[in-house]
């Protein structure tokens, strides 16, 4: 939706140097490629709600998990690949392995994070 219409604002150097780091520090407000973007704070502040504020930092904290579960998929998928074509032995086996057992930990300790962070999480696993 193009934003055509503008609303000034005035602050004095205190104010301004205030809100231009709270701005920087908010990464939801943040662009793509991490700077700051004070117009994005500000309409943040004033006109979304909580919860929608809550619900935007699952949705970045889910991106982010989706991004690292696919990273660590492409490894796994180049390891198995390397045991199968005979480059591998029983303890590259073993490894991998444990590796899987330590994501799946990390996961869960994930999984309760996101929970503690952002009120009752089920997890559709657990029922």
């Amino acid at each position: 939706m193009k934003r055509d219409k503008e609303f000034k604002l005035r602050l004095n150097d205190e104010e301004y140097g205030r809100l231009l780091a709270l701005a920087e520090q908010d990464e939801l407000s943040q662009t793509r490629n991490g700077k700051k973007n004070v117009s994005a704070y500000v309409r943040q502040c004033t006109l979304i709600k909580p919860e929608a504020i809550q619900k935007m930092e699952i949705q970045k904290e889910l991106k982010n998990i989706r991004w690292q579960i696919n990273k660590i998929g492409v490894n796994i998928n180049q390891a198995v690949h390397k045991i199968n074509a005979g480059f591998g032995n029983q303890l590259d086996i073993e490894i991998l392995e444990e590796e899987l057992k330590k994501l799946n930990g990390t996961f869960e300790k994930m999984v309760a994070e996101l929970g503690e962070n952002y009120g009752d999480y089920e997890n559709p696993e657990s029922e």
